[in-house]
Parts: structure tokens; C-alpha cells; sequence
């Protein structure tokens, strides 16, 4: 059964041969880009592969223990041990407004824990370059600043709350990193929920090339209770 995922509408005809590859698959459509089978990545209007796992494991190899700081990564269970081949779950792949980068995350899930890279593909020149991580969570979306100079993306890391990364495109170091919780700190100091509450975040839009604006929703797990906010956070 194909899983259907539409951000946006497209008309494309897809070729037979992906047709058929997709017809047992996961897929997800960010256009112009899709995801299939969770470890490819195809462009719809050029009409051909431009990334999947192995191109991603094999960067991953070269950076194993520099970038990518393995021994800041905690799995509930301690005794499985991370390697570069374990992350083979691509969830994210979103292209610049230029169409000359792609941001991605690939995640792997063991033990009842996600742990989730985030990286960037040049287009140009096949080259792969990531985020320092991995993290504790799964990402759940990734959208580009106008001037693709940044990008951002949202981190489930429990069921309570979520993480917010802006991430400089170039260097790729987090130049903004915050929780729903702590975006929320005042209404929560307000309103004074009642008993459990668990948090949402949506990247809404960039109002420019130097903010965000993040929709913010938080539910009283006990009374029912639902609020929604929105917030602007400047990144530079």
C-alpha cells in the first residue's frame, strides 16, 4: 500500500519504471522532490535520482567521530552500538529556493528510540555535508530562508515537546536552538495548565531573511484543553 504524503500538487507524469518501484513503497512528495522506498530521492522535473542511502552512508563513513560526534548520541538502550550503516531511513528531503542544495534528514530506529541526522547535498557536485549530531528524535519538517543562507527544521524529541534548529547553510552550525516549552514560557506561566500538557511546533513561514514565524499549539492532556500561539524569532 503506497503512503501518500502531498505538500504540494503536481501534475508530473512519473516514468513506468519509478511507477512500478513505488508501487509497494513508502513515498513522500515535497515537490519537486520524492522520496521512495525511504532510501531514494528522485527530482520530478528533471526526472531522475539525485540522492539515496548509500550516497548518504558513504559521506557519513568519512565523517564518522568528527562531524558527526557519535559519543553525543544516547540510545535507550546502551548496549547497540551506532554506525554509519544503521541510518537508512530517508524522511526529509527538501530543495533551495535556488534548486542547487538539498536539505535531508535520515533517521534509524532502535529500541523504541529515533536518532536522526540532518544533512545538505550540493546539487552541483554530489558532495554531502551534515549538521553535527546525530540527534535523539525524528524530524518532522525542514523549510529554507529565501536566501537559502539558512534553514530550519523541527526535532520530535519526546511526546511532550518539540526542538527548533536553524541551521547556517554554509557552515552548517546551529545559529538558533530552542524548545516549544521554551517558546511557550509565558503563556504557560499564564494560563497554568493543569496536570500533564504536551506541546506541537509548525514552521509556519519566513517573513524575511531574518525571521521565522513558528506556530505553537499546547494541550492539556487532563481538562482537554487546547491554545494556539504564533511566535517570531529573529536568527541573526
Amino acid at each position: 500500500m503506497v503512503k501518500c504524503y502531498r505538500n504540494h500538487n503536481t501534475a508530473t507524469k512519473l516514468p513506468e519504471e519509478l511507477l512500478e518501484a513505488m508501487s509497494f513503497s513508502h513515498v513522500k512528495i515535497n515537490y519537486p522532490l520524492l522520496i521512495f522506498n525511504s532510501n531514494n530521492v528522485y527530482n520530478l522535473e528533471e526526472k531522475k535520482l539525485i540522492l539515496n542511502v548509500e550516497n548518504i552512508i558513504s559521506a557519513l563513513e568519512k565523517e564518522w567521530g568528527k562531524t558527526i560526534d557519535v559519543n553525543g548520541a544516547k540510545l535507550h538502550d546502551d548496549t547497540i552500538e551506532l554506525e554509519p550503516k544503521s541510518f537508512d531511513f530517508i524522511d526529509n528531503a527538501v530543495l533551495s529556493p535556488s534548486k542547487k542544495k538539498v536539505a535531508f534528514s535520515i533517521h534509524l530506529y532502535l529500541a523504541a528510540s529515533f536518532s536522526t541526522i540532518t544533512g545538505v547535498l550540493n546539487v552541483e557536485n554530489s558532495n554531502i555535508d551534515f549538521v553535527e549530531g546525530p540527534f535523539i528524535g525524528q524530524v518532522q519538517e525542514i523549510i529554507w530562508s529565501p536566501d537559502e543562507n539558512y534553514f530550519a527544521y523541527t526535532l520530535i524529541s519526546n511526546i511532550s515537546e518539540y526542538d527548533i534548529y536553524i541551521i547556517n547553510s554554509s557552515s552548517l552550525k546551529k545559529v538558533v536552538s530552542i524548545t516549544s516549552t521554551e517558546l511557550l514560557e509565558e503563556e504557560l506561566a499564564e494560563k497554568q495548565p493543569q496536570g500533564e500538557f504536551h506541546t506541537i511546533a509548525k514552521l509556519s513561514e519566513w517573513l524575511d531573511n531574518s525571521y521565522l514565524s513558528i506556530q505553537l499549539i499546547y494541550m492539556e492532556t487532563e481538562n482537554d484543553i487546547e491554545q494556539e500561539f504564533t511566535k517570531i524569532i529573529k536568527y541573526y
